[in-house]
C-alpha cells in the first residue's frame, strides 16, 4: 500500500486541488510520494524523484508533470524528465534523460490505450527511484557529464 502524505502538496497550492483530476489516482499517489518542489513560476508541478552526490555536485532526477497551458481541455498529460545539477536545471540534459526512459511518453493522450502503459511505467520509475538512484542515470552522468 502506498503511504500518501496527508499534508497539502505544493502542486495543490500552486495549481489547484483538481489539477490532476483527469489522470489516474495511482499516478497522483505516486507523485505525492515524491518531494514536491512546485513553484508558482513553474509551468507544471515539479518533483524530485531522487538525488545523488558525484564529487562536489548534487544531481537530482526531476519530473515535471501536468498539462501544457495551451491544452485548455487537458487532453495530453505531460511527464517530462530532466536533471538538476546543484539545484539548477541543466537544459543540455533534458531530452537525453527522457530518451533513456524511452518507455515513458513525455506527452501522452489522456484516455488512450498507451496512457495505461505510460502510467504503469511512470509509477514503476517513481517506485524504483524511491529505493535507488537509477543505474542508467548514474551511467549517463559518469560517461557523458563527468
Amino acid at each position: 500500500m502506498i503511504n500518501v502524505q496527508t499534508r497539502k502538496q505544493d502542486w495543490e497550492t500552486e495549481f489547484g486541488s483538481s489539477y490532476f483530476d483527469k489522470i489516474g489516482q495511482p499516478v497522483v499517489d505516486a507523485l505525492n510520494m515524491l518531494e514536491d518542489v512546485s513553484y508558482h513560476n513553474d509551468e507544471l508541478p515539479s518533483f524530485v524523484l531522487c538525488e545523488k552526490q558525484f564529487g562536489e555536485d548534487k544531481y537530482s532526477l526531476r519530473a515535471w508533470a501536468g498539462f501544457d497551458d495551451l491544452d485548455v481541455d487537458r487532453k495530453i498529460f505531460v511527464f517530462s524528465l530532466g536533471l538538476n545539477v546543484n539545484d539548477e536545471y541543466d537544459w543540455n540534459y533534458g531530452s537525453r534523460v527522457e530518451a533513456i526512459f524511452g518507455n515513458i511518453n513525455p506527452m501522452c493522450n489522456i484516455g488512450s490505450d498507451e496512457m495505461l502503459t505510460n502510467d504503469q511505467n511512470i509509477i514503476e520509475l517513481i517506485m524504483q527511484s524511491k529505493v535507488n538512484f537509477p543505474e542508467v542515470i548514474t551511467d549517463f552522468i559518469e560517461s557523458e557529464i563527468l
